[in-house]
């Protein structure tokens, strides 16, 4: 069989996990994005952690990678630590390192591509979308020991990507305007005509026939030519989640690792069938109501065919997945994440209440970032959630 550009499937520990985080460099005078990265880079080169600190497809982008965890204290803190260094050298550049799914103000025709082969190659094909893609994702992997896991946990990944939408939701604005979605990035992801889900494939040797195939229309080289949202990654023996809008903390990136890294042991330890034909009859459904709504979504249950309010359908999850967290840590943070479902508390709707509060988008991307490393992401969805609406208003 022929597996030239997507090779074999290197297994690895389960449920370990690596994180990815897509942050905004921005004008510390105006919040405006900044095409930087390049000087940044070198600025990291001589640093310990500069492997880890990555250009993305436009100069105003930089994506900071974890290493391999079990622990999400460790994840967590190795996040903070990344994220620190790319701070701290940023400064001198009088730089903002910023969270968020989508900066809310850019202009997508003055950003420019990052010299290298592979995002010169993306321009060519995509021309404009290439630019459009400045937007800000936190990509999860969770280790499998097949690859026939690795298609079964993609699958059952792709039943939940509507509440990781909800949870993550951190792009209500675009070019100034406030879009009515919570998360408007994945409308920009959404134009790749190779976005949206892998196919509904039962084995590894059957998506690998797929890939084959794919590779013969010249958009498909590797993996990472597919936008899906859930998809699995050969070459580190793991299924990566795409989906989520990078939070503005870290602290919520680290708790959406939980979730993620407890529903893999759930369903891989139990091992229910999955429906994946209806899966997938509602699946561009169930994303936009998540994306426009987040938690005040009411979305169709896969499980058992009806409407369900996805606020209710993140508690059930959550249920399920307590009994099969690492520890008690890992439960709080499932409880963190129970709270802002049930708050209806979203990054999205912390950035409207602060923009109506100062009314100011360069005083906006000063408080974000500067709520990039903090800590408490908890008590706060009781207490911004009073005084406006989960309805945006664009008057």
């Amino acid at each position: 069989m022929n597996n030239e550009g997507l090779g074999e499937f290197h297994e690895s520990r389960s449920f370990t996990l690596g994180v990815e985080l897509e942050l905004m460099l921005l004008d510390e005078s105006n919040g405006q994005l900044a095409p930087d990265s390049p000087g940044l880079l070198h600025d990291l080169e001589t640093h310990r952690l500069s492997a880890q600190i990555k250009a993305e497809i436009t100069q105003s982008m930089i994506e900071v990678n974890s290493g391999i965890h079990m622990s999400i204290d460790s994840l967590e803190h190795e996040l903070r630590e990344l994220c620190a260094a790319v701070q701290a050298t940023a400064r001198d550049r009088h730089l903002l390192l910023c969270g968020g799914g989508a900066h809310p103000f850019r202009d997508w025709p003055q950003r420019q591509i990052f010299p290298d082969a592979r995002f010169d190659r993306v321009y060519e094909t995509y021309g404009y979308l290439a630019k459009q893609f400045t937007v800000f994702g936190q990509h999860i992997h969770v280790g499998v020991t097949s690859a026939d896991d690795a298609i079964y946990l993609a699958h059952v990944f792709n039943r939940f990507v509507p509440h990781l939408i909800a949870l993550s939701a951190a792009s209500p604005f675009q070019r100034g305007i406030d879009t009515a979605f919570q998360s408007s990035r994945l409308n920009v992801v959404s134009m790749f005509p190779l976005s949206g889900h892998l196919p509904d494939v039962c084995s590894w040797r059957d998506f690998t026939e797929y890939f084959s195939r794919m590779r013969r229309t010249g958009l498909v080289r590797s993996m990472k030519d597919f936008y899906w949202d859930v998809r699995p990654k050969p070459e580190f023996g793991t299924v990566e989640i795409r989906v989520c809008d990078t939070p503005v903390t870290v602290a919520l990136a680290a708790d959406l690792a939980t979730l993620a890294q407890a529903i893999a042991r759930f369903f891989l330890e139990t091992r229910p069938a999955l429906d994946t034909a209806l899966q997938y009859d509602l699946y561009a459904v169930n994303r936009f109501l998540a994306a426009r709504f987040a938690c005040d979504a009411t979305i169709l249950d896969i499980e058992f065919d009806r409407p369900i309010l996805l606020a209710d359908s993140i508690g059930s999850l959550i249920d399920r997945c307590v009994p099969f967290c690492a520890d008690a840590g890992a439960v709080a943070r499932l409880e963190r994440l129970r709270a802002r479902a049930q708050h209806r508390y979203t990054d999205a709707e912390w950035m409207r209440a602060t923009m109506r509060r100062d009314a100011d988008w360069a005083r906006l991307m000063a408080i974000q970032s500067a709520r990039l490393l903090e800590r408490n992401d908890v008590e706060s969805p009781k207490d911004e959630r009073k005084g406006y609406s989960t309805v945006p208003t664009t008057d």
